[in-house]
């Protein structure tokens, strides 16, 4: 799955579960979340994707995200905003500015402990918004 494809899936998955949701595709405006929607109880919550074929071999091997810059991380970071990440068929959600930091530069172990949130074939919509909910970030 590309991340484009994840992006989709995302949109559609989270269905009603927040409204408006958009994809951003904005050459002027270096590191914006792939997408963004308004959660009720919450507010505008942007959310980065990210889609690798497979896990490394070894076990030790740093889990390198393509495309994931300096700048995606500090939009996060700056508007509160959460990493989706697909590989293979497990899905790892990253929030706060240690997670989002450190994403793409540790082990596969590493990734699962920085993890808000993993799901294993699809992904729980329902659970993912009480995560968002939880951890409040637009107060």
């Amino acid at each position: 799955m590309s991340e484009r494809t994840l992006i989709d899936y995302m949109i559609g998955g989270m269905g009603t579960r927040w409204r408006w949701p958009v994809k951003h595709a904005d050459p002027y405006t270096p590191g914006i979340a792939d997408m963004s929607g308004f959660v009720v109880g919450v507010g505008n919550v942007f959310i980065e994707a990210k889609a690798l074929d497979r896990w490394p071999a070894r076990d030790g091997t740093i889990v390198k995200l393509t495309r994931y810059t300096d700048d995606q991380r500090y939009f996060l970071i700056n508007r509160n905003g959460f990493l989706l990440l697909r590989v293979v068929r497990d899905y790892l959600l990253f929030y706060g500015a240690g997670a989002l930091l450190k994403a793409g530069n540790v082990t596969k172990g590493e990734l699962f402990d920085l993890a808000l949130g993993f799901w294993k074939g699809s992904v729980d919509w329902n659970e993912l918004v009480k995560m968002i909910k939880e951890v409040r970030p637009n107060e």
